[in-house]
């Protein structure tokens, strides 16, 4: 009997090898042969993608990232630590420490959330359960990203940014406070025993702007790769689309399903009733963003489930807040 259940779980671990294997040599044989067939919409699309980096995200993202990497290096997290125990232990069943990975996934925008958070866990200040809960609602869009690219480069109204914005966030602290109902775990434990783990190396003023600014140039030529290759696969995707004469809301979520700049641009075309496509985009966040959490999250074991079924919930919650937002403001 032991012998047929251990042939069994071989049988079956081969066949999941085999399963992932065929599919990873389906998208290579597809993203090759289209390569090969369109290589002038291939180098269109990489510049394209390029500009739009330079354009919206750096601009954007570069004055968040290097201020993050300055608090990050300050004892600012300690003391925020402190601040904020009793509203994350009420509201999200979560220890103060990860109060930091939520402020600065909040107004700094993703990645800098999940990097945090994993920083906060590979130091101890949190166990693996608050840093996989922390996760699925600190990694957010950036207000700077929000109000100016978003509202006022693509949608022409800043006010349009605000909302999406105003609702994405929202959204995401309420399945902050659900993710939370009936949790325990590291409340009960001292203050002092997960913030004074928060380190704050007695690093040179010099040296601890040179390590920011050098870790946000690392930090945004990561997300610029994510964004000119998922760029790729969107003008792929619209290729394949065109001739099959699908709805613009189709290809729209098509491309904010995995990029969400590139995403929000295609909204953007169809005017006011692009704002709610934009709005699912905003609440999923795109696999491009995923990708780049997914960077941080598996290499030191954390779980990313709990973080795309929430990512999933917000998409939605964010749709429905910007719909009523829009009604009365």
């Amino acid at each position: 009997m032991q012998l047929i259940v251990c042939g069994v779980t071989i049988i079956h671990s081969l066949a999941k090898i085999r399963g992932r294997l065929a599919l990873s040599l389906l998208l290579f044989v597809l993203f090759f042969g289209f390569l090969l067939k369109n290589p002038p919409l291939a180098t269109q699309s990489v510049t394209d993608g390029l500009r739009l980096c330079a354009e919206s995200l750096i601009p954007s993202l570069f004055p968040m990232i290097v201020l993050n990497g300055l608090l990050l290096r300050s004892p600012l997290p300690y003391y925020a630590s402190r601040v904020l125990e009793k509203p994350m232990k009420r509201l999200f069943a979560l220890n103060g420490a990860c109060a930091f990975p939520l402020v600065s996934g909040c107004l700094s925008g993703f990645p800098l959330g999940v990097k945090n958070a994993v920083s906060l866990y590979k130091q101890g200040a949190i166990d693996r359960e608050q840093a996989e809960r922390v996760v699925c609602f600190c990694n957010n869009v950036s207000p700077a990203f929000a109000l100016f690219a978003v509202g006022g480069r693509f949608f022409g109204e800043v006010r349009v940014g605000a909302i999406l914005y105003a609702c994405q966030l929202v959204s995401a602290l309420l399945c902050g406070i659900f993710l939370g109902r009936g949790k325990k775990s590291g409340c009960d434990q001292p203050l002092a025993s997960n913030a004074k783990r928060i380190s704050c190396p007695d690093t040179p003023l010099f040296g601890v702007l040179s390590g920011a600014i050098s870790e946000a140039g690392g930090t945004l030529l990561t997300i610029s790769a994510f964004a000119v290759f998922f760029r790729l696969l969107c003008d792929m995707l619209k290729a394949v689309f065109t001739p099959l004469a699908l709805s613009d809301a189709f290809s729209v979520l098509a491309c904010g399903f995995l990029e969400i700049t590139c995403g929000c641009v295609e909204a953007s075309q169809l005017g006011e009733n692009g704002i709610a496509l934009a709005a699912l985009i905003f609440g999923w966040s795109s696999l491009s963003v995923h990708m780049q959490a997914a960077a941080f999250l598996l290499p030191e074991g954390l779980s990313m489930k709990r973080y795309l079924l929430s990512k999933s919930a917000q998409s939605l919650l964010t749709f429905f807040a910007v719909l009523w937002a829009i009604g009365n403001f």
